[in-house]
């Protein structure tokens, strides 16, 4: 990052990527704006994916409460799972929230995965999968779960 003289951000990204750090220092001592980089105020930012896509405040507190009620599926699939996943290198299903809040568009994103990872015997890692699957579906909105899905099965 390098700032000029007024502490505005002229440069993002690793000094590295600019072909010549003490011409740049020079050119903003003189009050000179940097070669090769977009003025802010002239460039937009591009929104993201999910930010195009758009999320409401209502959207996030959906999944906020999913996550609570995941709290009780939770224990509920680890009184369950808990003598198939007994060996297993690696088994878990947890929720994940990330929302953003874009102040110059007045945006929220969000984005609400489920990851579930099971790695182990394909006896074990199907026991498992079909009692997740029970609780909280197979694909992205069944049984009322609202999440995206990010799933790794490795027997």
């Amino acid at each position: 990052m390098i700032i000029d003289k007024t502490g505005k951000i002229v440069f993002k990204g690793h000094p590295a990527n600019r072909s010549d750090l003490a011409k740049d220092f020079d050119d903003l001592l003189a009050d000179k704006t940097l070669e090769g980089v977009a003025n802010e105020d002239e460039e937009e930012e591009s929104p993201s994916a999910t930010e195009e896509a758009g999320a409401s405040i209502d959207d996030i507190k959906n999944a906020m409460g999913q996550m609570d009620n995941f709290k009780e599926v939770g224990k509920e699939l680890q009184a369950s799972c808990k003598a198939d996943a007994t060996g297993m290198m690696r088994n878990f299903c947890v929720l994940t929230l990330e929302a953003g809040y874009t102040p110059n568009t007045g945006k929220w994103s969000s984005e609400f995965t489920n990851h579930r990872v099971l790695v182990g015997s394909a006896a074990k890692v199907d026991a498992v999968k079909a009692k997740i699957e029970e609780k909280m579906g197979a694909a992205t909105g069944e049984k009322g779960w609202n999440f995206k899905l990010n799933e790794q099965y490795h027997k």
